[in-house]
Formats: structure tokens, sequence, C-alpha cells
């Protein structure tokens, strides 16, 4: 019996199976949780045009496959039949603002003799999602695909949230279909959010100022939040770009083979896989302007078979960061051989030192070659806190007699301990001295760079009249 047909040229049935289909593409693209109003920010979209010829790769990389898109009943698909089959993998490296989750939503279309294999989403190489399906799973219409009947077409919707921080991730959407020609996959409606962390956070668990766990540039976590620095300095940053190959001056010691560099997921570092196992470090002196305290930032990869030795951080020899690591840090494969857990670290301390140098060593405590075991290090910052500009006055040349220091731009004639003259003044490093012949900055005045060993006379009438400095005005800047 031939069943009656609609107006558009299509089966009752199959009208209704389009219509079921074209229902769980629309809910799939229906933002239906107040959430993510809250604290969920939009980041990515694509293959969202219902119509296939519309729908184009959008920046995402196809390998064992076709990047192409095909229609599906009421909707073009990205991928679709003899497009994506047996190991397609569709992939995309994506840059992120400060954040520790991320959502994903997307539209599966499962097409054809599925026998329980699986769809499959991975971000940084580890599997954050799946779902098997069957050949029979689908609509009773011929949606699109192979010209078997029994073989179904089926829409999935997936929403996955996913712990994650670091300033990129890499997407992998792909399948364990074993067959070419009679099963294929394809996708449609991607969205990614992100939940972001709070303001001048770098890295975090949680929306909150306390859930911050590395700040940005200038702040530091005090008492579990980000505070301002403004008084460090920037001495020196290396290894930000994405991919580099130059160790700008560092020096590698028992590195494998010579090896400088290496690259994990997308980015170089100093040292990795390879190259910084049992025995290596990496060195580096640096000059320092006077100061009170260094501030150190970097990022440590772990590679492979750690089994509770040391990574550690040393400052003129002593210790200023260590952790352990063993076979359960990191938790995805990014790096190395493959088959243990590779992760990395950010690390911000700040230490007391006012020494003029400071020689800076990351080494471990690994006792396997690094093949078996490595690290490395990338985003390198190190800043001082400048000492405050100093200069010391003597009532007598060659810096003896009676002294006194000022440190500030104002100081206070009136109730400061100052000598009935001045024959000799230390300079603050990088600094200078102005004496001016009256208190409100106007009349005369001479400014010193170096250090003054015997100061005989000022021109300054008031200096030449009282033979001190009473009246005048000191103001000391670096």
């Amino acid at each position: 019996m031939r069943l009656p047909t609609m107006n558009h040229g299509l089966s009752e049935t199959l009208f209704y199976q389009l219509k079921n289909a074209q229902m769980d593409v629309l809910l799939a693209r229906v933002d239906d949780k107040s959430e993510n109003c809250n604290f969920w920010q939009s980041f990515a979209s694509s293959w969202t045009e219902l119509d296939s010829n519309k729908l184009g790769a959008d920046g995402w990389e196809v390998t064992g496959g076709l990047a192409h898109s095909t229609q599906c009943g009421p909707v073009g698909i990205f991928g679709g039949l003899e497009k994506m089959m047996r190991g397609a993998v569709v992939s995309k490296l994506l840059k992120f603002k400060p954040h520790y989750k991320l959502k994903i939503k997307v539209l599966w279309a499962k097409l054809d003799s599925w026998d329980n294999e699986a769809a499959q989403i991975k971000i940084d190489g580890k599997l954050v999602w799946e779902r098997r399906f069957q050949w029979f799973e689908g609509y009773f219409g011929k949606i699109c695909g192979c010209p078997v009947f029994e073989w179904k077409t089926m829409f999935a919707r997936t929403e996955v949230d996913v712990d994650h921080t670091g300033e990129q991730a890499k997407f992998e959407f792909t399948s364990t279909l074993d067959e070419v020609g009679n099963e294929s996959v394809g996708m449609r409606d991607l969205y990614i959010f992100y939940a972001a962390c709070a303001d001048n956070c770098a890295e975090c668990t949680g929306p909150k100022d306390s859930d911050c766990k590395k700040c940005a540039n200038n702040w530091a976590l005090v008492g579990g939040k980000c505070q301002a620095l403004p008084n460090f300095v920037l001495l020196e940053q290396s290894f930000l770009e994405d991919k580099f190959t130059g160790i700008n001056g560092w020096v590698l010691t028992g590195n494998k083979a010579g090896k400088t560099v290496s690259e994990c997921n997308g980015k170089s570092m100093v040292g990795g896989f390879d190259i910084m196992g049992i025995g290596a470090k990496a060195t580096k002196t640096f000059d320092i302007p006077p100061h009170k305290r260094l501030r150190l930032q970097s990022t440590i990869y772990k590679i492979d078979s750690w089994d509770g030795e040391f990574m550690i951080v040393k400052v003129d020899g002593t210790e200023v960061w260590k952790t352990s690591w063993n076979l359960q840090t990191g938790g995805a494969n990014i790096c190395g051989q493959g088959v243990w857990w590779d992760g990395f670290t950010s690390i911000d301390e700040i230490f007391n030192h006012q020494a003029p140098k400071a020689e800076i060593i990351y080494t471990s405590t690994l006792d396997q070659d690094a093949i078996d075991e490595s690290w490395g290090f990338r985003d390198f910052k190190l800043w001082y806190e400048p000492k405050e500009a100093c200069a010391i006055f003597y009532s007598e040349c060659d810096f003896k007699g009676a002294s006194f220091e000022f440190c500030s731009k104002s100081p206070n004639f009136q109730s400061d301990n100052i000598p009935p003259q001045i024959r000799s003044i230390k300079i603050p490093p990088q600094g200078r001295v102005t004496l001016y012949e009256n208190t409100d900055y106007n009349g005369k005045k001479v400014t010193y760079t170096t250090d003054q060993t015997c100061i005989q006379n000022f021109d300054f009438s008031l200096i030449q009249m009282s033979g001190h400095i009473e009246g005048g005005w000191i103001e000391v800047e670096q």
C-alpha cells in the first residue's frame, strides 16, 4: 500500500522524521540553562548555517578525512557521508583568557552502520566525552548517508563541562569508526564557552578572588588574593612566545645530546622531553640594580614517569621553590612518550634578596634518563623591588663627622637631626641630589649625580651667610 504524500513530495512518515530531526537541531541551538548567563562567557561558534553550501571549516583542521560539508535532511553538517569516516579527526587550537572551566555544546550526526563505536571529544589530548551508537538507532526514514534503509541516521545533542586552566586548549572531535564507506560522522552547531577567573587573576580554580592561584603581571597572591605590586620593576622576560628556538643566555648542563628546546602541545620550552633528565640544570646569572626583593615567575612542565622526585628552583644556592611529582600528576598525555601523564604548573615566588647578582638554577632530583622522565620551563619573568633612593650627608669631608640620611623627596628640616654644615654627600646609585636655596623649591640650586667627597662652597647667599643649610631644601631623586 502506498503511503499518502504531503504537498512537499515526502511521505508523511518521512516528513515527521525530518521534523523530529529538525527539532533535534533546533533544541541543540537553544541555550536552555540560566547558568550560561550567570558566569559562562561565549567564546566561539562554528557550523551554524542550515545550508551546507554556506557551512565551511571555519578554521578547523581535518586529518584523515575531508574538510567538506554535506546536506543531511533539513540541515547541513560538517563532515558526513564519505567525508569523515575511519580515522577522521577535526581539531583546532584556541587561546583563552584566564579561566577555570570550559563548556562544549555540539550536535553530532551519526550516519549508518555504527556497531557500538564511539563519538569522542578530547581536550589537550585527554578524552573528556564519549558516546557509543548502534546502526539501528535513529529516525525511521532515511535522512542521509548510505542507501541502506536499515542503517539509521541520528542527531545527538552533546553538552560537556570540563575543568581547565591555561592560555590555550586543543579541541579534537573524532570517533572509533573502523570502516570506510558504510559509516560516517558529522557535526554542527558547535558552541564553546569559558568560565572566567576574577580580575587580575591569571590562573584560578573558581570565579572568586580567593580562588586565584596565579596573578597577572605586577600583581601578587597575598593572603589568598591578588594585590598590586606597583614597586616591582621587570628586569627580564623570556620564552613568552608560543614558538622559539634560542635560550637567551641560559646555560644547560646535563642536557641530553646537546639539545636545548623542545615542543609540547603547540608550545616551545627550554629543555623538555628527552633533554632534561638525571643531573640536568638550567642556569643564568643576572645583574640587578639595588633592590630589596625579587619576584620570579615561570611555567614548569613535568613529563612522563616521575615517581616522587622533586623539581627545584634555586637562587644563589637557596631553594625558593620545590615540589614533588608522581605518575598521576598532570592528567593528560600532551608531550613525551604518550604513556604517562604529563602536566605543567605556574610558579610565582617573592623573596628577600639584596646582592647585586642573582644566579637562578632550575634542576631536579630525577634519577633516570630524559627519555623516561624529564622537565622543561617557559614564560620566565624576573622582577626586582628597588631600594628607596637614599642619600647620606656628612658634616666633614671624606664622609666623616656627623651624618644623616634622607630617603624621601621632602625631608623635614624642623624635626630631622641635621648637622650644622654639609661637607660631603653619598649619592644613591642611579640617583641625584639637588640642594635648593628656598624651601619652596625656588631660587638657586645645585644638583649632584656622583658622590661629593669635599664641598667647600655653594654659590648660595643663604649658605654663604649662615655657613650651613638651615632654611635650605634637599630633594633626593632616583
